[in-house]
């Protein structure tokens, strides 16, 4: 599983469709329709939505490649 936030390849599954990502530090949510909710973990470990679109954060990190 690839993390929509930095694509790094370093997310493993810590819950049905929960996912956790060891290079940005983030979980993330992939429901029935493939849309993916992003969460920033809390220092007690609570989960708080980060309101990012990952399709426009994917684009934006390949515009900056080139």
């Amino acid at each position: 599983m690839y993390c929509p936030l930095c694509g790094s390849v370093d997310a493993g599954r810590v819950a049905t469709d929960q996912y956790y990502c060891w290079h940005c530090l983030i979980e993330f949510r992939v429901n029935s329709k493939n849309q993916i909710t992003i969460y920033y973990v809390e220092d007690d470990g609570s989960l708080v939505d980060m309101g990012v679109n990952p399709e426009e954060k994917i684009y934006a990190q390949s515009q900056k490649a080139t």
